[in-house]
């Protein structure tokens, strides 16, 4: 959706627009596990950092985009679990366990 400046969006109207800019929703937030610690903070789409605008919602985040991103591309929401953890105090373990299991996860084994 494309979003005019000085407008109040996201939960709670909780983030206002700076300029003309578009934001996308993903469907994912803190009834999912995500902590509310992770305003603020990037997800991934297309291996493209964007952020979070506004605060984390019990079912969405709002994700301010570009005109690359698409319908359907695939949102890496924790990407660096021991980073993720850092940021939101806890430890890796923890926050895995607290990520709703109806999410999809994918493992990727570390080179070197």
């Amino acid at each position: 959706k494309e979003v005019n400046s000085n407008e109040y969006i996201g939960y709670g109207f909780s983030y206002k627009t700076d300029s003309k800019c578009k934001v996308a929703i993903v469907h994912t937030g803190y009834m999912d596990g995500l902590s509310l610690k992770h305003k603020g903070r990037n997800v991934y789409i297309n291996d493209k950092q964007y952020p979070i605008v506004g605060v984390v919602n019990m079912g969405m985040l709002v994700i301010k985009i570009d005109d690359t991103v698409k319908v359907g591309d695939r949102v890496d929401v924790i990407r660096n679990i021991r980073f993720e953890a850092g940021y939101v105090s806890t430890s890796p373990h923890q926050l895995m366990t607290s990520v709703s299991p109806l999410l999809e996860r994918k493992y990727i084994e570390e080179e070197g």
